[in-house]
């Protein structure tokens, strides 16, 4: 082969890598902050709610407010572990990424479910700050530990 041609294969290496990377450290950072969602506002939402007897909402306001989050938290995890899988540990030239879209594409429509139920969701929410003041309070409170970890 040419030194063009060789140079040419070389350049889309380099671009196809970057472009699985950029995948991978996309899905990792959009699973954290997920994980992030679930572990400090919707897991201590619903066990405040089933075992409060003053909760700061009520069970089905909570779920109204998080939707179907908990199955798109769960498929987006198994996402990022079949391509830390394949890019993390066996990636190279022969190495494709389209089986693994192809496989959860079925399970990505479960987005527009949530899509859906956002607006109400947000309505739930932001009606519950404005007249829930512990609930209000709960929040902030969760809101500057947030920002003392992250920050």
């Amino acid at each position: 082969l040419s030194n063009k041609v060789l140079q040419l294969l070389r350049k889309r290496r380099i671009h196809r890598n970057k472009i699985a990377l950029e995948l991978l450290t996309s899905e990792r950072s959009y699973v954290s902050s997920l994980n992030k969602i679930e572990e400090y506002f919707l897991n201590p939402l619903e066990t405040n709610a089933k075992t409060s007897p003053k909760p700061y909402l009520a069970l089905p306001i909570v779920l109204k407010i998080f939707g179907n989050i908990q199955p798109i938290i769960a498929l987006n995890r198994q996402i990022l572990d079949k391509l830390e899988e394949r890019i993390g540990q066996k990636w190279g030239d022969y190495q494709k990424l389209g089986n693994i879209i192809e496989e959860f594409a079925p399970f990505l429509r479960m987005y527009s479910l949530y899509c859906d139920q956002y607006e109400s969701a947000a309505q739930h929410l932001r009606y519950s700050l404005s007249k829930n003041s512990q609930f209000s309070k709960w929040m902030t409170q969760v809101y500057y530990f947030i920002m003392k970890i992250l920050f």
